[in-house]
């Protein structure tokens, strides 16, 4: 189970789901992106119904292209800092549980913060510092 899978009122693709996701291909030829490598993620999130792509790569996934399908993309530390701010609890809750399955080695809440960050969640971690959260 993955973080987003959390939270299952959101219907979320990534570029990293797309695997996962069956029956997809026929769309592909009939969409446009700037990116023709990114028709697949769009494809997927069609044929699931998604609500949301969640990529870093926002310029590839015009509003326009987007709108068409009824989908918006979000990128991930705006959409992990506005999930912080609208289901804090559950946020932390998820946060420490990945922490605590961190065993080999463990990770201090301060590396794991850093991780995060690296992970180009900068903003997310900077609400979680501003919060006090406790991981």
């Amino acid at each position: 189970m993955n973080f987003f899978d959390r939270f299952p009122f959101f219907r979320i693709i990534s570029p990293a789901q797309v695997s996962e996701v069956e029956d997809y291909e026929d769309l592909i030829s009939t969409l446009s992106l700037p990116d023709a490598d990114d028709r697949q993620v769009l494809a997927a999130a069609i044929k699931t119904e998604a609500d949301l792509i969640l990529t870093i790569n926002l310029k590839d996934f015009p509003r326009r292209a987007l709108a068409a399908w009824n989908l918006t993309d979000k990128h991930p530390d705006e959409f992990t800092t506005d999930l912080l701010r609208i289901h804090q609890d559950d946020v932390l809750t998820v946060l420490q549980e990945i922490r605590a399955r961190r065993k080999r080695p463990p990770i201090s809440a301060e590396a794991f913060l850093a991780q995060l960050e690296r992970q180009g969640l900068k903003g997310f971690v900077t609400a979680l510092q501003t919060l006090g959260a406790s991981l």
